[in-house]
Order: structure tokens, then C-alpha cells, then sequence
């Protein structure tokens, strides 16, 4: 599913506005891969770290967004009681377990996580893998 221009407009704009329509959940222990990828699309500055400057860029540059989407984990306003994961072009993860942490969730290359309020969710849901499909596949 390549829905990652809608969705990233969608964040980009939740994110200027503030209000708390979206959250975001910084990894604090970013992979290789991803870092690798952040120093060839990111201008870190001085006294910042990756896990920092990656989801502030990438809600802000839709190019960096492109590079980091498949590492993005989209968490839906019930996912502490149901499977409600996407990546950044809204794939759904069928991998990640419910609960409140989603740092450690086993999505190995995980940049950072966007706590999506039920306002936002709303507007992407044309744009997300529908869950019930993937269980008959």
C-alpha cells in the first residue's frame, strides 16, 4: 500500500497544529539502519540526537518522510486494548502485540511512534490497510 503522501499531509498538518491531536514517541535506541539512513537525508544539528531530530523532520519534509515511512509505527487511539498498527505508508503490522509501550514492540527497525488521537484517526482510515482483511491472508 503506497498511501504514504495522504497520510504524510494528514500527520504534517496534525503536527503543526498542535492541540495534541497527535503524539509522538521518540526511540531512544535507533538501529544502524535507521541512522544510517537519517545522515544521508537529515541535517542533524549540534546537541541534538537522531531519535530527536528524525520524527521532527520527518513530520515537516515529505522526502524524509518517504525514507522513513516503512519505520514508522502509526499507533491508533485503542491500540493498548487492539491491534492497531500501521507503518507510515499504512501497512498494517500484524506483528505488534497491543499495550502501552510500543518502543520495544518487536518492530525491529522502529524510528519513532505516532500516538494518533481518534480526530486524526479518523481522517486516515481511507488511507490504513483495513486489520479484519489481513486475517485472511
Amino acid at each position: 500500500m503506497e498511501n504514504y503522501r495522504q497520510i504524510f499531509t494528514i500527520l504534517a498538518h496534525s503536527w503543526r497544529l498542535g492541540n495534541g491531536l497527535i503524539s509522538i514517541r521518540q526511540n531512544n535506541n535507533l538501529s544502524s539502519e535507521v541512522i544510517s539512513a537519517a545522515k544521508v537525508v537529515v541535517q542533524k544539528p549540534f546537541f541534538r540526537t537522531w531519535s530527536s531530530v528524525i520524527p521532527e523532520e520527518a513530520l515537516k519534509v515529505e522526502r524524509t518522510f518517504l525514507v522513513f515511512r516503512s519505520t514508522i509505527l502509526l499507533a491508533g487511539p485503542q491500540s493498548t486494548h487492539r491491534r492497531q498498527f500501521w507503518d507510515g505508508s499504512g501497512n498494517f503490522l500484524s506483528n505488534v502485540p497491543p499495550g502501552k509501550s510500543h518502543r520495544f514492540c518487536g518492530y525491529t527497525n522502529l524510528s519513532f511512534t505516532v500516538l494518533l488521537s481518534d480526530h486524526v484517526f479518523g481522517f486516515l482510515r481511507p488511507f490504513l490497510e483495513d486489520p479484519e482483511l489481513e486475517q485472511f491472508n
